[in-house]
């Protein structure tokens, strides 16, 4: 077993443990951009999608990068991919996590 390998394990299991927390509602200064947020700022938000979508986007970065490492896909297509799911992930935090 090789050093990336057992990297790669630990960082992940390390990931998912966080994303379990954040899905529980117990780190929600965890969460880029919401942590600084005003109290107004904040209350423009459900707490509970965003949870939810920081959460999912995580957890699929973090299988996706085992996925990658375990199949020795190039960097080019892992960064291309990881970039996508980031971006979709980014859009959903500011539009379906939103209050309406």
């Amino acid at each position: 077993m090789s050093i990336e390998l057992i990297v790669t394990i630990v960082s992940s299991l390390i990931s998912v443990a966080l994303a379990i927390i954040i899905l529980l509602g117990k780190a929600d200064w965890m969460i880029s951009g919401y942590n600084t947020s005003s109290e107004e700022k904040r209350a423009r938000y459900n707490l509970p999608r965003l949870r939810l979508v920081t959460s999912l986007m995580l957890i699929i970065v973090v299988t996706l990068l085992c996925i990658f490492v375990l199949t020795d896909t190039s960097e080019v297509v892992s960064a291309t991919v990881i970039i996508a799911v980031a971006l979709i992930g980014t859009i959903l935090q500011y539009t379906w996590a939103k209050r309406r």
